[in-house]
């Protein structure tokens, strides 16, 4: 096959011919061979995530992409709510999944960390949580008061949303909290 070159009346394409990436990897030998090849369409090739992984535009950093997990950043200024993940299941599914969550208290510099797994059913376009969402905490008031002790304070919940769930976080009275959240799945249909 040959190639026809036609230049642009405003300017040529760039393309480009390398990648950069944040780690080296020393102890893979080889790559399995291609099975697979993505074709550009219109000059755009779509990368995707799927089973918890996501690809972000990074709008801090022109040109870059980072591909990591589902996630989702808040904060709550009292014992208000925040959603920190919305996300979609396929119609006539179901998704487990994992989630780790942080909170960090600016106003008395304590923490709380949360590690949850469950199950969550899509029918007909309406999800229900599976049996109950499993939390393990770790907090780091054992000193002071337990103000984000999740029995006497902060709070995380999976709320189904129509076709979706929500990962929701409580905040605790008179607490600044800023969340993290990231959220690791897989499913099937």
């Amino acid at each position: 096959m040959s190639q026809i070159y036609k230049a642009s009346v405003s300017s040529t394409p760039s393309v480009p011919t390398s990648f950069e990436t944040d780690l080296q990897d020393t102890t893979t030998l080889a790559l399995t061979p291609s099975t697979g090849s993505a074709v550009p369409q219109a000059n755009t090739l779509r990368i995707g995530g799927d089973n918890g992984i996501k690809t972000y535009e990074v709008t801090n950093v022109p040109g870059a992409l980072t591909i990591g997990y589902i996630r989702g950043d808040d904060t709550t200024v009292g014992a208000t709510t925040a959603d920190l993940i919305t996300q979609a299941t396929n119609t006539n599914s179901t998704l487990t999944f994992q989630f780790q969550l942080s909170g960090f208290s600016t106003t008395d510099n304590t923490g709380i960390g949360i590690f949850g797994f469950g199950s969550v059913i899509n029918i007909a376009g309406a999800v229900t949580v599976v049996n109950t969402v499993e939390f393990v905490r770790n907090t780091t008031d054992f000193i002071a008061p337990p103000a984000l002790d999740p029995i006497n304070g902060a709070s995380v919940a999976i709320v189904p949303s129509g076709s979706s769930f929500i990962v929701r976080v409580t905040g605790v009275a008179g607490l600044t909290i800023n969340w993290s959240a990231i959220l690791p799945g897989v499913a099937t249909t």
